[in-house]
């Protein structure tokens, strides 16, 4: 539906009309007059006192459909019929000067109702399109604000007829944009007639077809396009009519796929906090009762009456004491590092991590192969580094088979993406059983972990977030095909921490 322009003339006019309807209207005007004195006719002698009475209404209607110039037409010729017919002498032209003056004040009254009924008519005209214009204007804007709705947005009615779809739908779903989603049949169950189960919308909208308002609920929906996966919020609301009548349901669907990570990372980064809390609190704990022990076990090493047996046995117990207090203290670090970054020497590093896995690398009978090629030293923070390597060999170690090989090359680099940028690239790989597919992209997850009740899933996603923190980047390649299968983690470090980032951590740690 075309909307009229404004400033044009809301009647149209003679020179816009064709001869067929200018013909129309000016027979109207002829036929109504024609009626007038028929009836006129058939009523005498009561039209003779009343000769003008049967034509007001046959120039009303003339000048109303047909316009002014067919209303004075009827006018004119209601003038003549009512001197004819109904004026003495009948059915003759009177000359009396009062029949006279009594035709010309009818023609004057006749003219100006004309001029008012088509002055009357004009202005209802101009209201109509006036009218018309506000309501094509209120259906457009309508339609621009639903079609700028965040929210995808359907009307259905009770036969599952898509009445509107707007274009926010189209793209939540992934649809054709210029296409049109099958209609969502009015069914009242959670089954179809063929047993299929229902989504969520199509059940919220069938419950909302029979009256019921439905307010968020929550559906997993695969786009058509990309084959992605997204959460959406699912809102269905019934039409009535004046009557109570479910006549249409108002459908809105919210992609809150963002908002449903966003809590999920606040619930991670709680669990975290809370992780880093125990974790501290444990070493600190363990700590009191391990000085005691310390001292038993000095004096026990001072005691004379101690045989050899013995004697080895206490140092040995020295010994892993002492292994437990470097994990403790490693364990520490962890959360209570240097202020400012600092000269971090990688290889160095490297081999306080190899120590303390010497145990499970031996056990297994592993070969380590280390390779370091120039200045292999970076600006850090030594802790969150040694967190980093312990994690990455540790896992190297579990996946790596008995008398397999684990491989670490520390060498100068550059940035993948930034050549410009200068720094040192540690190289672990294994050749263990390798990344199954479908875990390669959920490996930096929180919580994710492919060991079961042994593993936290931290551990890659914590490593990850430290690598950032330094500017840095971490990435992995890994296969399973057999005779080539192994996993390669490969972290770059710049060999200066931006100043802007060091700045930003220590005034993190001075507030924490």
């Amino acid at each position: 539906m075309s909307i009229r322009p404004l400033g044009h003339s809301p009647c149209p006019t003679v020179t816009g009309l064709s001869a067929g309807s200018r013909l129309l209207r000016y027979g109207v005007a002829v036929s109504a007059v024609a009626l007038a004195t028929l009836i006129g006719l058939y009523l005498r002698p009561f039209s003779y006192t009343t000769p003008y009475l049967f034509f007001y209404p046959a120039v009303i209607i003339a000048v109303w459909i047909g316009g002014l110039k067919p209303g004075l037409l009827a006018t004119v010729l209601a003038s003549l019929s009512a001197n004819f017919f109904f004026l003495a002498p009948y059915n003759a032209f009177s000359n009396d000067v009062a029949n006279l003056l009594r035709t010309f004040f009818f023609g004057l009254t006749f003219a100006t109702i004309c001029w008012l009924a088509d002055l009357a008519r004009k202005n209802l005209h101009s209201e109509a399109i006036a009218a018309k214009e506000l309501a094509e204007k209120t259906l457009a804007q309508f339609r621009a604000n639903i079609d700028s709705m965040s929210e995808g947005m359907y009307v259905i009615g009770t036969e599952g007829k898509r009445l509107l779809t707007n274009p926010a739908y189209f793209r939540i779903h992934g649809f054709d944009p210029g296409g049109s989603p099958d209609a969502i049949s009015p069914l009242l169950e959670r089954y179809d007639l063929n047993g299929r189960l229902l989504t969520q919308e199509e059940w919220s909208t069938s419950r909302a077809l029979r009256g019921e308002t439905v307010v968020q609920c929550h559906q997993r929906v695969r786009r058509t396009d990309t084959g992605t996966e997204v959460i959406v919020s699912v809102n269905a609301t019934p039409v009535r009519d004046s009557s109570g009548n479910v006549t249409m349901a108002v459908v809105t669907v919210e992609d809150i796929t963002a908002m449903q990570q966003a809590e999920e990372s606040l619930r991670t980064s709680e669990k975290l906090a809370a992780v880093g809390r125990m974790s501290g609190t444990l070493a600190h704990e363990i700590n009191n009762p391990l000085d005691a022990v310390n001292n038993l076990v000095y004096l026990l090493l001072q005691d004379s009456k101690l045989h050899e047996h013995g004697r080895e046995c206490v140092q040995l117990l020295q010994r892993e004491l002492e292994r437990i207090q470097q994990i403790i203290a490693s364990t520490l670090s962890f959360y209570r590092d240097s202020s400012s970054p600092v000269q971090v020497n990688l290889s160095q590093v490297l081999d306080s991590v190899l120590t303390l896995d010497a145990r499970k690398i031996n056990s297994k009978r592993l070969q380590v192969r280390k390779r370091i090629e120039g200045n292999v030293t970076v600006m850090g923070f030594p802790g969150e580094l040694r967190q980093v390597f312990l994690n990455l060999v540790t896992n190297a170690i579990e996946a790596t088979p008995d008398r397999g090989t684990l491989r670490i090359h520390i060498f100068p680099s550059s940035q993948w993406q930034k050549e410009e940028v200068r720094g040192v690239r540690v190289v672990i790989a294994d050749n263990g059983h390798g990344i199954s597919p479908e875990h390669r992209s959920k490996l930096f997850q929180p919580f994710f972990t492919t060991k079961g009740e042994q593993g936290t899933g931290l551990g890659l996603w914590v490593s990850q977030g430290i690598v950032r923190k330094h500017q840095g980047e971490i990435r992995m390649h890994s296969t399973t095909r057999l005779g080539r299968n192994g996993t390669c983690f490969s972290v770059f470090l710049p060999m200066e921490l931006p100043e802007a980032k060091r700045e930003e951590t220590t005034d993190t740690k001075k507030a924490s």
